[in-house]
């Protein structure tokens, strides 16, 4: 990398990533034009620069950005060797810290690539990230699977094998181990007497009062049987108790936020920008988002307009409704917006704004886009924008879209296939072909 480059560099928060005009910085981002251009590097060029994506997780949300097939695919390709990520070949931060290499060798075992499994049995041996080793070979091969056992025992003491047992229970055959291992036969005997009876709780009648259910810890989804109690036979008086249930500063929110979004109930409104200018993260945050994004643009647009440039969690929120019901007279304060997270990298609100944007075809297309395409860091951000230049910009096909069809993320390559002008081009035609098999076999599936 030359000065130049380097001064270029994006720091991704954890990693910094070579500059977007760089095969490494492309590879990096999971652009197609990146995958194009390490096939026609010179081998060890093109195994030193894959090993360095596998091992610096380059992702900016690894929640929500794929990277692991995409990096799969070219290892597959290049021959990459998979012992290049024996623990002792990847540095400490790196086993500490990023763990995208862990999912690239699932999916080279999956694949049934030669050393993949050695790699992951040796990560549950000596290596520091074990656990997510033990995850990627509990869907392994049954021979592979069959070495995990010898494994386990060699490192782990009785205590550990029955901790390990418990949380991988439903996930691993202990009862077969236990057969031939006596250490596996153990630990399953000191597991019955180290788990704790928890005591069931018996919810409330759908018959008690909003008080009661609204007090009550309900667990996960929302029941739909509450839902209808406080929707569709909600008593006089309840719909006040709803809306100050919203201001509780202890316990959960989510259920009278989620019932006001489906009455269409503005009542909660003042509540939710209290949080969301309050900016914590948790789930009160979370379900004022939702909340605000549920009502209909009577009861939020105007408040939108007024939220969108502010510091805090309320812009976030406006961008949401902007996505949802912007008119065309918002589209310049959009884009001035668009400009604002591009520039502090705000890639969620940057999201909202193009989705926003997306909604008014014939006032495209919007010069800023293309340029977002090819530079930004987040590739879920790629596929949103891939979608509002494939509706607003005639020269997408023609340009963006050829190499978008080898995008690490599926929805990029398929707005990619669609879009895509493949007169004249033999190659284009047959990825186009491969990609609309992908997806017919996954729905399949």
């Amino acid at each position: 990398m030359t000065d130049e480059d380097s001064a270029a560099v994006v720091d991704s928060g954890e990693h910094s990533l070579a500059p977007a005009s760089t095969t490494l910085g492309r590879l990096q981002r999971g652009r197609g034009e990146g995958w194009l251009e390490l096939l026609r590097l010179e081998h060890g060029q093109a195994q030193e620069m894959l090993w360095e994506c596998i091992v610096f997780d380059p992702r900016f949300d690894r929640q929500v950005e794929s990277r692991a097939g995409y990096y799969a695919d070219l290892a597959q390709l290049i021959g990459f060797d998979p012992r290049a990520l024996l623990p002792e070949c990847c540095p400490p931060q790196a086993r500490w810290t990023f763990p995208l290499f862990m999912d690239v060798l699932g999916e080279l075992d999956a694949r049934l690539i030669p050393f993949a499994a050695d790699v992951l049995l040796a990560h549950v041996e000596r290596g520091d990230r074990w656990d997510d080793a033990i995850a990627e070979l509990s869907t392994a091969s049954p021979a592979t699977l069959s070495r995990l056992p010898h494994a386990l025992i060699e490192r782990f003491d009785r205590q550990q094998l029955t901790d390990i047992s418990m949380r991988w229970d439903a996930e691993l055959p202990w009862d077969i181990w236990a057969e031939s291992h006596p250490e596996i036969r153990n630990a399953i005997a000191q597991r019955s007497s180290a788990q704790k009876a928890h005591e069931f709780v018996v919810p409330p009648s759908m018959h008690a009062s909003a008080a009661v259910l609204l007090g009550f810890a309900w667990q996960g989804k929302i029941p739909r049987r509450l839902v209808h109690r406080l929707t569709q036979m909600s008593r006089p008086g309840e719909r006040e108790l709803i809306i100050r249930a919203c201001w509780q500063t202890s316990g959960s929110v989510r259920i009278p936020f989620d019932i006001l979004g489906r009455l269409d109930d503005p009542g909660g409104i003042a509540a939710a920008a209290m949080i969301l200018e309050r900016n914590q993260p948790g789930a009160q945050l979370g379900a004022a988002h939702r909340y605000i994004s549920t009502l209909s643009a009577v009861h939020t647009l105007d408040i939108a307009r007024r939220w969108i440039e502010l510091s805090d969690s309320r812009s976030s929120a406006a961008g949401m409704v902007f996505a949802q019901h912007a008119e065309v007279i918002d589209i310049p304060m959009m884009r001035h917006r668009l400009d604002q997270t591009w520039n502090e990298r705000d890639y969620y609100g940057m999201c909202h704004m193009i989705e926003a944007l997306a909604r008014f075809v014939e006032q495209g297309p919007f010069e800023e886009l293309p340029a977002m395409f090819e530079e930004v860091e987040y590739s879920y951000a790629r596929g949103v924008l891939a979608r509002t230049l494939a509706d607003t910009d005639p020269s997408f096909g023609r340009t963006l879209a050829r190499s978008a069809l080898w995008d690490c993320e599926s929805e990029t390559r398929s707005i990619a296939a669609s879009a895509v002008d493949s007169k004249n081009d033999a190659e284009v035609r047959d990825r186009v072909a491969q990609i609309l098999l992908e997806a017919s076999s996954e729905i399949a599936r």
